[in-house]
Order: structure tokens, then C-alpha cells, then sequence
């Protein structure tokens, strides 16, 4: 597992947990995205690791840089591959 690098004010580090249904995993990263720039944050500053090197059928989780607990709520709101945002307070 890639360990994410420290947040350069970016805000939070969180560590997203999508469902693990097989057939939608696809598009899990593209819901993430899309629901992120509604609420104001562009792509290339959300993923904390290089977005292309995800294999979501191997670990459906992903560390982002989100504002605050309430954006991860109003992503939660309308997202369906979500499952659950994790706030990361340390890292090894």
C-alpha cells in the first residue's frame, strides 16, 4: 500500500472507503471527482497520490485533500460508490 504524502495546504488528509461492488468499481473514481469539483475542488488538487496508479479491484480505498468534514458530508450526500470517509491524523 502507498503511504500519502503530507497535505500542502490543502486542507485534510482523508482516506476514502468506496463499496466494494464489483460491477460499479469503474466509475468510482469518476463519481469522486465529479462530486469534488461540484463543491469547489479541482481534480488535480484532490488525490494526495497519483490518481492514475489506482486499481480499485485491488484496494477500493484513496487518500484525498478535502477542505473540511463538512465537504466530506456533502459529498456522502449524493455519492453512491462511497461508503465511508476516514479522517487520517497520522501517517507512518
Amino acid at each position: 500500500m502507498v503511504e500519502p504524502k503530507a497535505a500542502e495546504s490543502k486542507g485534510k488528509v482523508y482516506l476514502v472507503h468506496f463499496r466494494q461492488h464489483w460491477k460499479h468499481l469503474d466509475f468510482a473514481r469518476q463519481e469522486l471527482e465529479s462530486l469534488a469539483e461540484l463543491h469547489g475542488i479541482c481534480k488535480e488538487d484532490l488525490f494526495v497520490n497519483d490518481p492514475n496508479a489506482l486499481d480499485m479491484k485491488v484496494n477500493p480505498t484513496v487518500y484525498v485533500n478535502l477542505p473540511s468534514d463538512e465537504v466530506c458530508r456533502l459529498i456522502m450526500a449524493r455519492s453512491v460508490l462511497i461508503k465511508e470517509f476516514i479522517d487520517v491524523f497520522a501517517q507512518v
